[in-house]
């Protein structure tokens, strides 16, 4: 069985849009440098995400194992003050569908105002 070990990860920018980029969890340092306000790093048989929320401006850590992020399932971290949703990580397919979702929804309710 083979494993894909390339994710997405999806950030809400601080205008309300996502802005996706990919990269292979053996380059996780490189996810630093695409995202100034999200911090990875690899722990213990996982990995632990600190990012400033472009909702509240506070600092929000999660740690998720690496079972978590490669068997598929889209993962969602939101903003703990708020409840809204700051980024996806999975596959490329997944996080693309929600994260167009998403900035649809957005420009629907800017146009409607």
């Amino acid at each position: 069985m083979l494993l894909d070990m390339d994710i997405t990860i999806a950030l809400k920018n601080f205008y309300g849009s996502y802005d996706i980029k990919s990269f292979s969890l053996f380059e996780s340092s490189k996810i630093n440098e695409k995202f100034p306000s999200l911090k990875l790093k690899t722990v213990n048989k996982g990995i632990s995400i600190e990012v400033k929320c472009s909702i509240c401006g506070n600092f929000h850590c999660y740690r998720y194992s690496f079972y978590e992020i490669i068997k598929g399932d889209l993962i969602v971290g939101g903003c703990e003050a708020l409840g809204m949703p700051l980024f996806y990580i999975g596959n490329y397919d997944k996080v693309k569908q929600k994260v167009d979702r998403c900035n649809n929804v957005n420009k629907s309710l800017y146009a409607m105002m």
